[in-house]
């Protein structure tokens, strides 16, 4: 494995001053059939160099292509400070993520997916000193680039990652996120023994990041920092669940909505927050309809019946397609 012996270097001075039950930081990496990519990313987070301690989870959702025995030989290399949470059967990324967050220890958590990677070697430690400095934001993140899957750099628009200086519960409206996940260092809200959101898992089998999100700002606002510290692969074999279940799958909106409810319903009646997600409801009505404009074999009105069902006023939301409309073009372009 490529540079070994330096990572060792610095996964050792992580380690020199503070014990395995009082790590400053924890990182999340899941992975799921990432074998060409996950030594790339696991690397990155050894060569972290860093004034404090911390510790790398693993969570392999059954992988089937070799990746597991790659993240065991990284454990073997370094137990001190990677832990494996394998599962033996499929069981989804929201729970793989549950899995990990649980087990967390330090006072921070960062993430990882294993087809991304840490493009800066303080990226840690920055962020971490941030939210030590800066005890009002319960999280911060930072602008991130994008490659595909031989590291060259393309040009992509994920319209729904924000780049607000401050993230608040006001602009998530259900959708929106402060940034890519593997951009984001948050304070560790599973050190409280009582906190126990198994809505991480509950709301939708495969889709946690905006339940994360969801709950950390309930508890504060999200910073954004100016620095590009990460790399986003783009369309990975992998990973690309969201893709497939959300824009593929013929039931996909229909699942995007029921998980919209859930979060909505979560946020009024567990985390007592005011907020709804009228826009992105809006939003997957004015999908479902522009996709049985354009599929009329594929895709029936039922989804959009239902969200018309449950609106407080149908007709905001049918006069809402036209804005959506202008939108999805507007994306389009931008791809």
């Amino acid at each position: 494995m490529e540079n070994v012996s330096n990572v060792k270097e610095r996964a050792d001075r992580a380690l020199a001053s503070v014990s395995e039950e009082k790590r400053m930081a924890s990182v999340v990496m899941l992975t799921y059939n990432h074998v060409k990519y996950v030594e790339k990313a696991i690397t990155s987070i050894l060569e972290q160099q860093t004034t404090f301690s911390f510790e790398l989870i693993i969570g392999d959702d059954a992988s089937t292509d070799g990746t597991l025995e790659i993240v065991n030989q990284f454990q073997e290399r370094f137990p001190d400070i990677i832990r494996v949470i394998q599962h033996e059967e499929n069981v989804g990324a929201s729970r793989n993520s549950y899995d990990c967050l649980r087990s967390c220890k330090g006072e921070y958590i960062a993430s990882c997916e294993g087809d991304d990677y840490w493009t800066d070697s303080q990226k840690l430690q920055t962020q971490v000193m941030f939210l030590e400095e800066h005890p009002e934001f319960i999280g911060c993140y930072h602008p991130i680039k994008f490659v595909d899957e031989n590291d060259k750099p393309i040009r992509k628009y994920l319209y729904w990652a924000s780049d607000k200086e401050v993230f608040s519960l006001k602009d998530f409206k259900g959708i929106f996120l402060p940034g890519q996940i593997v951009s984001l260092v948050r304070r560790n809200l599973f050190l409280d023994p009582e906190y126990n959101p198994t809505i991480i898992f509950e709301a939708d089998r495969q889709i946690a990041d905006r339940t994360n999100i969801l709950l950390l700002l309930a508890k504060g606002d999200i910073y954004r920092l100016p620095n590009v510290m990460a790399a986003y692969r783009s369309a990975s074999a992998g990973t690309n669940l969201t893709n497939q279940i959300y824009k593929q799958h013929i039931d996909g909106v229909l699942r995007d909505y029921q998980y919209t409810k859930r979060l909505e319903e979560y946020a009024k009646s567990v985390l007592e927050v005011s907020c709804d997600f009228e826009y992105h409801k809006k939003e997957l009505f004015a999908k479902s309809v522009f996709r049985q404009l354009l599929h009329p074999r594929d895709y029936t009105l039922e989804t959009a019946k239902q969200i018309l069902d449950d609106a407080p006023s149908a007709a905001s939301y049918i006069l809402s397609t036209v804005p959506f409309a202008i939108r999805f073009l507007f994306r389009k372009i931008k791809k």
